[in-house]
């Protein structure tokens, strides 16, 4: 580590009784003139240099050379096992053993006399700086504290050069710790907190910046509060207290709109602003930012606001100026800055969101340097782009693998990690392989969707076919979770509430969502940086459609496999296919096409283990063959035909079955479709030729059991 040098000789080893009485031992037979330079030669660290011990010592030279022999022969140091070696000690316990005896004045004034021969005399020594800043720190209290807060800062900045951010962070806040004066230890803290967040320690960046937002000069106050901002946004927190920090600290200086500082405020307070939800305000605040930042004139600033600008939001309002802004903004950047990797990575995501291919491939090249050049957070987003990559490419074990490599790096993310993003990705994978099944006999129907994620809880319930746990959490969530549309997680939202629809024949729910899921036709839906890749929004609308009998699915479906081929998504596409084939079997049950769209998606799915397009396609077939009597209809749709066979009108329909009556209007177009019927007579009849009529009695028990 680059700041070792620090952590020796400060006594913090407890000594065996053993040792420390061996040591004693040797000491006796040590003439106490050679004393002193054994103790210099314990101050000096656990490999000693000799010119320097002669350099240093107060002793001539020829008693210092006696000194270091007698000190070998007492076995309290080796010698230099070839030319050019060290003599060291044989063990840190034993050098610990030595240091405790030293007196703390005695320490001081080696620690000083080292520090200043150093400095003096030794220019060329190795790792001058972080030794300098170590021995001026132990000797501040001789009146050291400036030369230690010089050096302690040089240490941090050739840590961050050979990027030992952890380092650079821990010898910028010892420097504060040292300083006597009050803007040079803010300025110092902020520093430190920078280092911290490139650390991946975002906690700690925090606590750091909070500080200086408090009680530092009114422009210190800004950046703190700017750096707070970025370490809240890295690991996805909410941005609501940097939102208040970035207020009060831009009040505290002019708002001049050629302030640098001021401009990269207010683009911090944009990005801040969004992550609270009002994504709306959060774009008027961006533009204003970029607005300032041209007529400034510096490139460094306008890259500071186009970064902010088009880290906002996914959502698919604004993506093509998205792109446009980063592409201008990705041009500003250095080929292995860390700024480059914040281009790259939306780059990334909003690419796969519009299914632009080469962008997407050329981006994720270009995270693979990144990552190379920064590590940390910039790997672990890197696992999440090859997880995504991976899984819509129907690559199921590459997936695995790339998540785990994931949820290792999150780590880094100490307290800020969220457990639930590397849940939501293993449940994705494991829906896909079948491993949900494995899980099933741990699933009660009976979770609380205010204990759980309701989206996850839904979802489960959906592919493990629990009719009734899921029928409760789709109501509570569309009394309760319809608020989040500038979330990260609305796309996944959207996607679970569409896919439980579909699996509970709820065409009043899929008619309700329908809009919201339309704001996304034509494109991807993702949340988070590749947490949950869903594939094309045009299969979920083409399922809803097809449950409302509404609108034009397979058009849907085709649009959803061409995005799918764009982005080689192999799962993607089986899924778009077998959507396709599953639709067709509902309302012409056995015909060529729906076997076609079957045996496309079969070919794909078989060879990649698609266990979900492949269960898709057997109930699929299973619901053709198991309805002779009523076609393809599904249990609702059942129970439409049956009052309309005693002659109801949609108004009765809605009213009887508590429903709306759009929605019985679609589902009585759907039995129509379905049935080959012309009008509701024709309907009738086909429910009269198949024995559908004579259900009524069983219907109305079960709507009383319903109600009861």
């Amino acid at each position: 580590m680059l700041d070792a040098d620090l952590h020796e000789g400060g006594g913090m080893v407890e000594l065996p009784d053993s040792v420390g009485d061996l040591v004693r031992a040797r000491l006796v037979r040590l003439d106490p003139a050679y004393r002193p330079v054994l103790e210099l030669a314990a101050v000096l660290g656990q490999e000693v240099d000799l010119v320097e011990v002669l350099g240093i010592s107060a002793a001539p030279v020829d008693v210092t050379l006696a000194a270091m022999d007698a000190i070998v022969e007492t076995g309290l140091l080796e010698p230099p096992r070839a030319d050019g070696d060290r003599y060291r000690f044989p063990h840190a316990i034993a050098r610990q053993a030595i240091l405790d005896l030293v007196p703390t004045t005695g320490a001081l004034r080696i620690h000083a006399r080292i520090a200043e021969t150093l400095e003096a005399d030794f220019p060329a020594a190795p790792r001058l700086v972080q030794r300098l800043a170590h021995h001026y720190s132990a000797a501040r209290a001789l009146g050291y504290g400036d030369r230690a807060v010089t050096y302690l800062a040089r240490a941090a900045e050739l840590a961050v050069e050979g990027f030992a951010y952890e380092d650079a962070g821990r010898l910028s806040e010892r420097a504060a710790e040292i300083s006597s004066d009050a803007d040079e230890r803010a300025e110092l803290l902020v520093l430190a907190a920078d280092r911290w967040t490139l650390a991946s320690n975002t906690p700690r960046a925090r606590d750091l910046y909070e500080r200086v937002a408090a009680t530092g000069s009114p422009r210190l106050r800004v950046r703190a509060a700017i750096g707070y901002e970025d370490a809240s946004w890295r690991p996805g927190l909410l941005g609501h207290r940097a939102v208040e920090l970035l207020m009060t600290a831009l009040e505290s200086i002019p708002t001049d709109g050629g302030d640098p500082l001021c401009i990269e405020g207010q683009a911090s307070l944009a990005r801040a602003t969004a992550m609270t939800g009002d994504v709306d305000g959060a774009e008027r605040l961006a533009d204003r930012a970029i607005a300032l930042a041209r007529r400034h004139g510096d490139p460094i600033v306008l890259a500071f606001a186009l970064r902010a600008a088009c880290s906002l939001t996914f959502r698919p309002k604004g993506i093509a100026e998205r792109l446009e802004r980063l592409a201008e903004f990705r041009a500003l950047t250095s080929p292995r800055g860390e700024w480059r990797g914040a281009a790259v990575l939306h780059q990334t995501a909003n690419a796969y969101i519009v299914g632009d291919r080469a962008l997407l491939e050329r981006s994720e090249r270009d995270l693979v340097d990144v990552a190379r050049a920064w590590g940390r957070h910039w790997s672990y987003w890197l696992e999440c782009v090859r997880f995504g990559r991976a899984l819509s490419g129907g690559r199921l074990a590459e997936a695995e693998q790339a998540l785990r490599r994931a949820q290792s790096g999150e780590r880094q993310f100490r307290d800020d990690a969220d457990p639930g993003v590397g849940a939501l990705q293993d449940y994705l994978v494991r829906r896909e392989t079948g491993g949900l099944e494995r899980i099933r006999r741990l699933v009660t129907g009976d979770e609380s969707p205010t204990e759980r994620w309701a989206p996850g809880l839904l979802a489960l319930y959906t592919q493990l076919g629990l009719r009734e746990p899921a029928r409760r959490v789709l109501d509570w969530m569309l009394a309760h979770g319809l608020d989040q549309q500038e979330s990260s997680d609305w796309p996944v939202r959207l996607a679970f509430l569409a896919e439980a629809a579909v699996f509970l024949d709820d065409a009043e729910t899929a008619a309700r969502l329908r809009p919201w899921l339309e704001e996304f036709s034509g494109l991807n839906l993702m949340s988070g940086f590749f947490v949950a890749p869903l594939g094309a929004a045009d299969r979920h609308l083409g399922d809803l459609e097809s449950l409302c009998g509404e609108g034009d699915p397979l058009g849907r479906y085709d649009a959803a496999f061409g995005l799918a081929e764009r982005t080689d998504a192999s799962l993607d596409a089986a899924l778009a296919l077998a959507s396709a084939a599953r639709h067709l079997e509902r309302i012409a049950p056995g015909s060529p096409d729906a076997r076609r769209f079957a045996e496309r998606a079969r070919a794909i799915a078989e060879p990649a283990g698609l266990a979900r397009v492949l269960r898709m396609l057997d109930d699929a077939r299973a619901t053709s063959e198991g309805h002779p009597d009523g076609g393809a209809l599904t249990p609702r749709e059942v129970e439409v035909i049956v009052l309309v066979a005693e002659g109801l009108s949609n108004r009765d329909i809605a009213a009887r079955l508590v429903i709306s009556e759009h929605t019985a209007a679609n589902h009585v177009r759907a039995i129509l479709t379905k049935t080959g019927a012309t009008n509701r007579t024709q309907a009738a009849r086909f429910a009269h030729e198949r024995g559908l009529a004579d259900r009524s009695g069983e219907r109305e028990a079960s709507v009383d059991r319903d109600r009861a």
